[in-house]
């Protein structure tokens, strides 16, 4: 079936351009290493205080394929307009229990001095229009730091609960510090990351040793798929390097067929198997 593909003159005048070449490397995700469950989660907040993070839990779970329920006690206000007091979850789930706690800001100031020269000038003067003098410069440098910790517990049926934990600071610092709630999360989000570690999908820059095409590879990296198809295809002599970026394109695409079929062409080519070969296995 033939695709109909708008591209804007000023991208067309790019693909139009000279070419010069770059390293193509790709970024592959890998499964992880131990799921934290293979079962549905039910992620839970013990209490208000906590339901940022749970929020947090949720998002990074679902953005590593997890599959995440509705949290049946937090919805239940919700549907009782309905007649129900709940939804009830199909088939088997698991409960994690999710609690935050955030320390009150803690203040410090620290006094810093240097020397400095300060220069005064008047041009009307003929002779030395400047005077200069020494003086000493002293800056106060106030930091607002809160300590905050998470706990997570897993339970599902048949095995004991397992709890895990994980600490986190965040700091700000200036003459008049604040500490934005953006920072306090994404902290928090760091210390998620690191606590789960092998229950997340792990990505890997992989270095092909290929020369492709500078723009397109630019254009990889940008997620403009279809205007890098349409560059290599003009541009990419190397038979090679062209099917395994067309692959690498289809495979971010999720087209998983269509990159197989880029990878088995490029095994035919005779060039870089083993790469071919480890794209093929790893879809």
């Amino acid at each position: 079936m033939l695709r109909r593909l708008w591209i804007s003159p000023a991208v067309g005048l790019l693909l139009l351009g000279c070419s010069t070449t770059t390293e193509l490397k790709t970024r592959i995700t890998h499964p992880p290493v131990e799921l934290l469950t293979a079962k549905p989660l039910i992620v839970q907040p013990t209490d208000p205080e906590s339901e940022s993070a749970a929020d947090l839990v949720r998002q990074l779970l679902q953005e590593n394929g997890y599959v995440i329920r509705q949290d049946t006690e937090v919805t239940g206000a919700l549907l009782e307009a309905f007649g129900t007091p709940q939804v009830q979850p199909n088939g088997d789930s698991a409960l994690l229990r999710v609690r935050a706690r955030l320390s009150a800001p803690k203040h410090s100031s620290r006094l810093d001095s240097r020397q400095v020269s300060l220069t005064s000038c008047n041009y009307l003067r003929e002779q030395d229009p400047c005077d200069s003098r020494r003086a000493t410069l002293r800056v106060a440098t106030h930091t607002v730091t809160r300590q905050g910790s998470v706990e997570m517990t897993l339970e599902e049926a048949g095995r004991p609960p397992r709890t895990l934990t994980t600490d986190y600071t965040a700091a700000t610092h200036g003459v008049v510090p604040a500490l934005p709630a953006g920072e306090v999360l994404q902290q928090m989000r760091q210390a998620l990351q690191r606590l789960l570690g092998d229950a997340l999908k792990r990505q890997e820059e992989v270095a092909t040793g290929m020369e492709v095409d500078r723009l397109a590879a630019d254009m990889i990296a940008l997620g403009l798929y279809e205007a890098a198809t349409v560059r290599l295809q003009d541009h990419e002599s190397d038979l090679a390097t062209r099917l395994y970026a067309l692959g690498y394109i289809e495979e971010q695409r999720r087209d998983l067929s269509g990159a197989v079929r880029y990878y088995r062409e490029g095994v035919l080519s005779g060039e870089h198997v083993e790469l071919f070969d480890a794209a093929i296995a790893r879809i």
